[in-house]
């Protein structure tokens, strides 16, 4: 095997590791701020995820899309949990 051939085999190994990883961690994003918001009977059509506070959309599940892998090895995204004006009229606080 060439080193070309290597360095090539490496790198496919290691975007398939990081897909993998993502997947991982979008699965239990999902899962746990699914289960938040049954404890705070938070609407779910009011929770998204973004990859960062100034991204332009929004996604209602961790994607792939909706996250990035920072030079520190983590994976960071913004959990968004908003509220319509007219529900905050009947919170009491």
């Amino acid at each position: 095997m060439s080193k070309y051939q290597e360095i090539s085999k490496t790198f496919a190994e290691s975007v398939q590791l990081q897909a993998q990883y993502i997947s991982e961690c979008c699965e239990f994003s999902n899962v746990f701020f699914s289960q938040m918001a049954e404890y705070l009977a938070w609407p779910r059509d009011q929770m998204a995820f973004a990859p960062d506070e100034s991204a332009q959309t929004e996604e209602p599940m961790c994607t792939n899309s909706s996250v990035r892998l920072q030079d520190d090895g983590n994976i960071h995204f913004w959990a968004l949990f908003t509220r319509d004006y007219q529900d905050l009229s009947r919170c009491s606080i």
